[in-house]
């Protein structure tokens, strides 16, 4: 029996791409066609029914775009899903959360539709939103996304556990994005990974993080994977940190360091253990671009080796220490040099502090939590109090 990869779709804050949405309403006239090859040429009984609302899939031609992403990704073909095609909105508002904004994220305008495409496995569907300045090509090299995701559920590979959020959402869409790369440069005068870059571009990390799991997904899935057959390949050995996604580094190869970080209430917040959260390099170098260039952000965190933030609930406002374990010294004393410029290019009160020579704490949040909090361990083991 074909054993069948289960892939959770893990979406971060903000994605421009991929989700799980209840199958579309058929409306009372809907516009269904089925396509035929590139040719005009049925190629095979297989076809795909196209439903179009407010929408047009212009040029596409689903059915040969199905073909030949099959023919990219070396998996048997299952059943096509369904295609719709919505309209979408010209821009999405993002809110930060309150630990963003005590990094200095602000509220922002995306410009172009937030979500292009979606695959819903239970309902078999791709559907696809389309911007009034969408491309034909554009539209079509997103249909080559989706489709790689179908075939993703049916690659005859066992899959690692990936417990790096980042990572998981990276070596799903990235090896999809990939596919989308090949697609249009073998077929299509279009350039996705072009329109990856200038997502990419934003100073705003709550959009970064999300264009940083296709960009660098689908550059990790072309360096390490193979790209005859770039789906089971890398599912077969993914990443399993972000900083190896970030900085292209083998499955692997990064060993994250202990660190255990215990948090006590005290006067400036009650301690919620279950709030210690591990976290990846991604994250750090999205919250300092609120105050940094990107490529300042990149280099502070060079060397990172593992994080937990403990967050300290108060009725005046939550406290947040982030602590970070890097890989050696000179990255943790690189680190705190750089903080100093991104503190001042931000108004949030902040504290950065050393554990050790290896291991930093920056607190964030309510002021009186930034002023009276301490720390005190030792390079794997720390404890963080809110106490007087």
């Amino acid at each position: 029996m074909r054993k069948t990869v289960v892939l959770a779709a893990v979406l971060l804050l903000v994605v421009a791409g991929c989700s799980a949405l209840p199958p579309a309403e058929t409306p009372e006239n809907p516009q269904t066609t089925v396509s035929e090859t590139a040719t005009g040429e049925p190629a095979s009984s297989v076809t795909v029914s196209v439903t179009e609302r407010g929408a047009s899939l212009g040029d596409a031609n689903a059915t040969a775009v199905w073909q030949r992403v099959g023919d990219l990704v070396s998996v048997d073909a299952p059943e096509p899903p369904r295609v719709v095609v919505d309209a979408g909105a010209n821009s999405t508002d993002y809110q930060p959360t309150r630990f963003q904004r005590s990094f200095g994220a602000t509220n922002f305008t995306r410009a172009g539709p937030a979500l292009k495409g979606t695959y819903n496995r239970t309902h078999d569907e791709v559907r696809l939103f389309r911007s009034p300045a969408m491309a034909d090509a554009e539209l079509e090299a997103r249909l080559a996304h989706e489709f790689a995701h179908v075939y993703q559920w049916h690659a005859d590979v066992e899959r690692p556990e990936i417990r790096n959020v980042f990572a998981r959402m990276a070596t799903w869409e990235g090896a999809a994005e990939y596919v989308e790369w090949q697609y249009a440069d073998r077929y299509l005068d279009y350039g996705p990974e072009a329109a990856e870059v200038a997502d990419l571009a934003t100073d705003d990390p709550l959009d970064w993080r999300g264009a940083a799991a296709y960009y660098y997904g689908a550059q990790w899935v072309r360096t390490h994977a193979d790209a005859d057959a770039p789906l089971a390949s890398t599912f077969a050995d993914p990443p399993r940190a972000a900083e190896e996604v970030l900085r292209g580094l083998g499955p692997g190869s990064e060993q994250a360091p202990s660190l255990t970080v215990e948090a006590e209430s005290g006067a400036y917040g009650i301690a919620d253990e279950s709030a210690v959260e591990p976290t990846g390099e991604d994250r750090l170098r999205a919250v300092l671009q609120a105050g940094l260039p990107r490529d300042q952000a990149a280099r502070a965190t060079a060397g990172w080796g593992a994080s937990r933030i403990a967050t300290f609930k108060s009725e005046l406002g939550n406290g947040h220490a982030w602590v970070v374990r890097w890989d050696e010294p000179a990255a943790a004393t690189g680190f705190r040099e750089r903080f100093g410029d991104f503190q001042a290019n931000v108004s949030e009160p902040l504290r950065v502090e050393a554990v050790d020579d290896e291991t930093t704490v920056v607190f964030s949040g309510r002021e009186a939590f930034v002023e009276n909090a301490t720390v005190s361990g030792t390079a794997g083991n720390v404890t963080v109090s809110a106490r007087n």
